[in-house]
């Protein structure tokens, strides 16, 4: 019973870890796909193939959406590997929130 616990406390730290690996090369991809565009942008979770943004302002959400987007997705699929990451949601963090 014991071993059993601690295989599944085991498989739980190295799911932990490959999140952590995950959400670091992510921040990588999205500091170099921004770098000369004026955008700030922080990531509030990588999960299911998707790439979740914060940023702090409307015009920074419509560049991305609009103009940005595509790099994103290239910068990941070339620092993630092809297919990891399909998707990229934006979403507008007011001061205060």
């Amino acid at each position: 019973m014991m071993k059993r616990i601690q295989d599944i406390l085991a498989a739980i730290g190295k799911s932990a870890e490959r999140a952590r690996r995950r959400y670091k090369k992510a921040a990588e991809a999205l500091r170099r796909a921004l770098t000369d565009t004026g955008v700030s942008a922080g990531i509030s979770a990588v999960r299911k193939g998707c790439v979740y943004l914060v940023v702090g302002t409307q015009s920074e959400k419509t560049q991305i959406e609009c103009f940005l987007k595509g790099r994103l997705l290239e910068e990941m699929e070339r620092t993630l590997g092809p297919g990891k990451i399909t998707d990229v949601k934006v979403r507008v963090i007011e001061e205060g929130e």
